[in-house]
C-alpha cells in the first residue's frame, strides 16, 4: 500500500483515540486547536492541515469589509509560505513543491496556479458569503474551516528527525495542533502548541 495514495485512508484510520492518548482530546471546531497529518512514502511527503477560520483570519463569517477581505488576502499569502509556518530538519534537505489552500467553505481549493490570480479569489469569496449567509443568518452557527495540503520532497529523509512551527507566530489565535504522522517511523501522533512548538519524528 502506498502511503500518499491512500493518505486520506490511513490517516484517518490512524487518527483516533489510540493515537492521540495520552494527548487531550479537543471538541470538533474549537478555536485554537487545529490538526495536521503527516505522510512519509520515500523521498515524498504530504503536509495537510486542518485549522478553524477564527484561529487562520480572525473571523469565521464571509469577509463583508475591506479590513476583512485584507485579512483572508494576508491570510493566503502566508498559507502560500509553507516554509514561513513549518521548518524541518536542514539536513534533510526537504523542498516545497506543491500546495492547494482553501478558506471557508469554497468548493473550490485554490492551487498553485489560482494563487497567481488575486481577483478570482475574491469572486470566489463573494460567492461563498453570499451561499453562507443564506444558510446560517445566525452567526453563532457559523463553523468555518482552512484547509491547506503541501507536497514536498526530501532528498535525505532518513535524516528528518523533526519539525518546528513558525505557524503559531504567523498566527497568533492559534494555540495548538493535534499531529498525526505515518511512514517509515510508524505511526505516531501528538500535540505542539505556542509554548512547545517542536515535535519529534524520531
Amino acid at each position: 500500500m502506498r502511503i500518499l495514495g491512500c493518505l486520506s485512508v490511513i490517516l484517518g484510520l490512524t487518527s483516533g483515540a489510540a493515537l492521540a492518548e495520552p494527548h487531550r482530546q479537543h471538541a470538533p471546531h474549537e478555536h485554537g486547536h487545529g490538526t495536521l497529518n503527516l505522510a512519509i512514502d520515500g523521498k515524498k511527503m504530504v503536509l495537510q492541515l486542518t485549522a478553524p477560520s477564527q484561529d487562520i483570519v480572525g473571523f469565521e463569517h464571509a469577509a463583508t469589509t475591506p479590513s476583512q477581505q485584507e485579512a483572508v488576502h494576508h491570510a493566503r499569502t502566508a498559507l502560500s509560505s509553507p516554509a514561513d509556518l513549518f521548518t524541518l530538519s536542514a539536513a534533510a534537505e526537504c523542498a516545497f513543491q506543491h500546495q492547494s489552500i482553501r478558506i471557508g467553505n469554497n468548493p473550490a481549493p485554490m492551487s498553485d496556479e489560482e494563487g497567481k490570480h488575486g481577483e478570482h479569489h475574491e469572486e470566489h469569496d463573494e460567492e461563498y458569503g453570499e451561499e453562507h449567509h443564506a444558510d446560517h443568518e445566525d452567526e453563532g452557527a457559523v463553523h468555518s474551516e482552512v484547509d491547506a495540503e503541501y507536497q514536498l520532497t526530501c532528498e535525505k529523509p532518513d535524516a528528518l528527525r523533526e519539525i518546528g512551527f513558525p505557524y503559531f507566530k504567523r498566527f497568533p489565535n492559534a494555540e495548538e495542533l493535534t499531529i498525526t504522522a505515518i511512514g517509515p517511523m510508524g505511526q505516531i501522533g501528538g500535540e505542539v502548541s505556542k509554548d512547545n512548538p517542536l515535535f519529534k519524528l524520531r
